[in-house]
């Protein structure tokens, strides 16, 4: 059931990213017959543009270990009060 989940929150983003794209592509149509404007060009450029990147994101971390927690632990070095001031 987990996989499934898993496939089905890629298929939804990957859906998500195309009609963001075709979207676009239709708003730039309008704008080639000068029925919007460029700042509307501008603003859903930004959109299509954060998801794709949310995506490339997400697919960055798609490996098994990436969904593990981590724990990071600094200790001090040498150097004696100044080095464990900034640990």
């Amino acid at each position: 059931m987990k996989s499934i989940q898993t496939k089905k929150i890629w298929t939804d983003s990957y859906e998500k990213a195309k009609t963001a794209y075709d979207d676009l592509e239709t708003l730039y149509e309008f704008y080639e017959m000068d029925e919007v404007s460029e700042a509307d060009i501008e603003q859903e450029r930004k959109k299509a543009e954060k998801i794709i990147e949310d995506l490339e994101f997400k697919k960055m971390l798609s490996g098994e270990e990436d969904q593990l927690s981590a724990v990071l632990q600094i200790n001090p070095g040498a150097g004696g009060t100044e080095s464990q001031d900034w640990a």
